[in-house]
C-alpha cells in the first residue's frame, strides 16, 4: 500500500473584525453628520436618535428601492406604485428634521407615514383577487408598533393614541373585507379578534415599557442631579480648602519671617549684651543662671559653662541670698518683674566682689 502525503494548502482567512470595522465606519460618519446636535443631549435621546436613523437608513436603502422595483415589475395598482415612492421621498424630509436636532418631529413623522403608506396600501392596492396580500400586511403594521417605546420620548398616552388609530383603521379594513370579499363572517371575526388582540397586547408592552423606561430616566435625571449637586458642594469645599490652605501657608510664611526677625533680633540682643563692660545674666525663679555674659564669666573667675544652672547659693552671701529669694517671691505672687542691679557675688577663689558698687543695705 502506498500512501501520498499532500502540503495543506493555506487558507486564506478575513478577520471578521476588520470587515465589521469597514462596515461600521461609513455608518459611523453618516451618524455624525446626521446626530451632530444630538451630542449635547442626553444619552437616551442620542441612542434613540440613533436607531431611528439607522431604520431609516435601511427603508431608505434597501426597503423602498426593493417595493419599487417589485411594484412596476409585477404590473401593480397605482397605491402599491406611489406608496413607496411617497415613503422614499417623505424619509428625506425626515431625515432633514432628524439633522436639525428635531427627534419628535422627526420619530412621529416617521411612524405615520409609514402606517398610512401599508393602511393605504391595504384598501387601495390591486391584488388581481388575492385578498391574502393584503391580509397579510396587517404583520408590518404590527411590526411597527412594536417599535413605539423607541419612537415616543415625550407622553406615554402617544402609545394610546397609535393603538386607537390603528384599531380603528383595523376595524374599517374588516369592513371592506366583508363587502369587498364577502368573506365568511367567522373567517373575518377570527382575523380581527387575533389582530386586536396582539394590537392591545403590543399597545400594552408599549405603554408598560415606555413607563418603566420614563421612571428609570427621571430616577436617573434625579441621581444625576443629586450627583452634580454633591459635585458642586465638593467644589466648593475644596475651592474654600484651597484658601484655608493659601491663608494658612500666608501665615506661615508670615510666621517663618518673624520668627525669623527674632532670631535676628535676639542675636544682635546677644551680642550687644556679650559686648557691654558690666555683668549681666538672667535667672529662673529657683535663682539658677539662665544666661550669662562675658564680663559676669570674667567677674566670676567660672566659665560660662559653670555658671548656667549655678544655684544663687553658690554664687553669692547669705544676706544676698534671702535678699534675692524674697525678690523671686514677690515676682512669683505679683507677676511682676524686677532689676537686680548690684549685689555680691563669691568668684571662684571665694573673694566676695561686689558688683555695681552698690551693697546691699544692713536690715
Amino acid at each position: 500500500m502506498v500512501s501520498i502525503f499532500t502540503e495543506p494548502q493555506p487558507k486564506i482567512m478575513i478577520p471578521y473584525s476588520n470587515v465589521h470595522m469597514k462596515v461600521m465606519f461609513p455608518f459611523n460618519k453618516i451618524s455624525n453628520y446626521f446626530l451632530e446636535q444630538y451630542h449635547t443631549t442626553d444619552y437616551v435621546t442620542l441612542q434613540k436618535a440613533k436607531t431611528l436613523l439607522a431604520i431609516l437608513m435601511v427603508i431608505l436603502l434597501i426597503v423602498c428601492p426593493s417595493f419599487i422595483i417589485s411594484a412596476f415589475m409585477r404590473e401593480l395598482g397605482p397605491a402599491e406604485k406611489i406608496a413607496p415612492t411617497a415613503v422614499f421621498f417623505s424619509i428625506l424630509i425626515i431625515l432633514v428634521l432628524l439633522k436639525k436636532g428635531k427627534f419628535p418631529p422627526a420619530a412621529h413623522s416617521f411612524m405615520a407615514i409609514s402606517l398610512t403608506a401599508l393602511w393605504l396600501v391595504m384598501f387601495l392596492g390591486s391584488d388581481k383577487g388575492n385578498a391574502i396580500i393584503k391580509m397579510d400586511t396587517i404583520v408590518l403594521i404590527l411590526g411597527l408598533m412594536t417599535s413605539l417605546p423607541l419612537i415616543i420620548s415625550r407622553r406615554a398616552r402617544d402609545v394610546l393614541i397609535y393603538f386607537i388609530i390603528n384599531a380603528v383603521m383595523l376595524t374599517l379594513f374588516v369592513i371592506y373585507l366583508k363587502f369587498e370579499y364577502n368573506f365568511d363572517q367567522g373567517l373575518i371575526t377570527e382575523y380581527f379578534q387575533d389582530n386586536l388582540i396582539a394590537m392591545i397586547f403590543i399597545g400594552v408592552i408599549s405603554y408598560q415599557i415606555f413607563t418603566i423606561h420614563r421612571q428609570a430616566l427621571e430616577k436617573a435625571k434625579l441621581a444625576e442631579l443629586e450627583i452634580t449637586s454633591q459635585n458642586e458642594e465638593l467644589r466648593a469645599s475644596n475651592e474654600e480648602f484651597e484658601a484655608i490652605n493659601e491663608e494658612l501657608i500666608q501665615s506661615q510664611q508670615e510666621l517663618l519671617k518673624r520668627e525669623k526677625a527674632l532670631k535676628e533680633s535676639e542675636e544682635r540682643y546677644r551680642n550687644i549684651i556679650q559686648s557691654i563692660q558690666e555683668g549681666y545674666f538672667e535667672v529662673d525663679l529657683k535663682g539658677r543662671f539662665m544666661f550669662v555674659n562675658k564680663s559676669l564669666e570674667e567677674f566670676s573667675g567660672y566659665t560660662m559653662q559653670e555658671l548656667i544652672g549655678m544655684d544663687n547659693r553658690n554664687y553669692t552671701t547669705v544676706k544676698w541670698s534671702q535678699w534675692i529669694y524674697n525678690i523671686f517671691n514677690k515676682i512669683y505672687r505679683t507677676g511682676e518683674t524686677e532689676e537686680i542691679i548690684d549685689f555680691e557675688i563669691i568668684n571662684r577663689n571665694g573673694e566676695i566682689k561686689n558688683h555695681g558698687g552698690i551693697r546691699l543695705p544692713d536690715t
